[in-house]
């Protein structure tokens, strides 16, 4: 990589019409903000365009032209695992602008900590409002200490003179995501939320189910792809659990997986709790289920950066159940979960769990029938609540403690 002064020279010589540099564009709105200019001037002098992921270097120009044309869109079918970026400049990180809601926004914040712990950057500056500021009081920046050897992965980068953009392939293990979220983004959390969390039983044997809703239920987008209903009855028969609590994002609204879950459990032994959708406040029903991710030992959910993202900041967290495969941004599509170049960190998929010295989070990757298929309206209705599917034996993965 060039060396800074070398960059610095190269910025000032180079023309505002690069494509690289398209960071002007209004952007639709997000959560409560009626405008935001998602870019909003964050290009200056001596600074350049990172962006994790993608199929690598060859395709700098295509990767750079997605993000353009993502900034003048103004649909809401992207997501920030299509085109996850943050600036960099010498001695900083900084993220331009919360994308979308707080699920996404942690991503960006994991991403952008390891990036800068790899590379002994010592600030990660933030943007301002946000979904992720109504649950954690974040400074405007985050003073970072230097990791620069990562066990588990490092920061692997390819700068273009041409384009003044760096593409990276972290390629970091799930847990160092995970300690950059404990270690910088936890401790931040709003006192009123944390109140909510507290009041939390952290012993609880129940099976939380987070049950996807609102924006992509009936959108023909890989991420709105749901496990059927009699999944969540297959994990509960596999693991005698006796209880389970719904997470269902749309509450009584869900008219998919809540209504046959509440039914096929009826009158058994295995009682069904949801949590508390009746608030006034909204952001207190906010607080609720995201203080369920983030203190429940057993969690089940499907393709969502909202469930990935807390249950990551869960300290009492001993088993997650999830699809095999992962929608992983537009360029990557469907991978492994946990595979190699997953945006939410790599698992290692073996039995070995005692090797880790301080214990290990286990991850079942269940490979669900017939959910590669995208489905909208009856089609997926009916998918989701047929009988009689066979589900094979899971692969067992894990995520050690540090």
């Amino acid at each position: 990589m060039p060396s800074v002064k070398a960059i610095i020279v190269l910025s000032q010589v180079l023309s505002a019409s690069v494509c690289a540099l398209r960071f002007n564009v209004d952007q639709p709105a997000i959560g409560d903000k009626d405008k935001i200019d998602l870019f909003k001037s964050t290009k200056k002098s001596g600074e350049w365009v990172v962006h994790i992921g993608g199929d690598g270097p060859n395709n700098m120009k295509s990767d750079l032209d997605s993000i353009s044309a993502l900034a003048m869109k103004n649909g809401l079918e992207n997501r920030y695992t299509d085109l996850p970026y943050f600036i960099r400049g010498s001695d900083y990180v900084k993220i331009p602008g919360w994308v979308f809601r707080s699920g996404n926004n942690i991503h960006q914040l994991m991403h952008a900590i390891a990036y800068a712990e790899s590379k002994n950057i010592p600030t990660v500056q933030l943007p301002e409002d946000g979904p992720i500021r109504r649950l954690f009081n974040l400074p405007d920046v985050l003073n970072i200490k230097p990791k620069v050897s990562f066990e588990g992965g490092d920061a692997k980068c390819t700068f273009s003179d041409n384009f003044f953009y760096e593409h990276c392939s972290l390629g970091y293990s799930k847990e160092y995501y995970r300690q950059a979220l404990l270690t910088y983004v936890k401790p931040h959390i709003r006192p009123e939320m944390d109140k909510v969390c507290q009041s939390k039983d952290p012993k609880s044997s129940d099976l939380v189910v987070h049950l996807r809703g609102q924006d992509l239920v009936n959108k023909m987008h890989p991420e709105g792809r749901m496990p059927p209903c009699s999944f969540y009855r297959h994990l509960v028969d596999a693991h005698n659990f006796s209880s389970v609590t719904l997470m269902a994002q749309d509450g009584k609204q869900d008219h998919l997986c809540r209504p046959k879950i509440l039914a096929m459990f009826k009158g058994s032994a295995v009682k069904v709790t949801e949590t508390d959708k009746h608030h006034n406040n909204g952001t207190e029903a906010l607080f609720d289920d995201v203080c369920t991710l983030m203190t429940s030992q057993h969690v089940a959910f499907g393709l969502t950066t909202f469930a990935e993202s807390f249950t990551m900041m869960n300290e009492h967290l001993t088993k997650v159940y999830v699809p095999a495969i992962k929608y992983n941004g537009r360029r990557s599509g469907d991978i492994q979960y946990g595979g190699n170049g997953d945006i939410s960190g790599r698992l290692e998929c073996n039995n070995d769990v005692q090797s880790c010295d301080k214990g290990a989070i286990e991850y079942e990757l269940h490979a669900i029938p017939d959910f590669k298929a995208i489905r909208t309206g009856d089609v997926k209705l009916g998918y989701m609540h047929q009988e009689g599917l066979v589900y094979p034996p899971p692969t067992t993965c894990r995520q050690c403690i540090l």
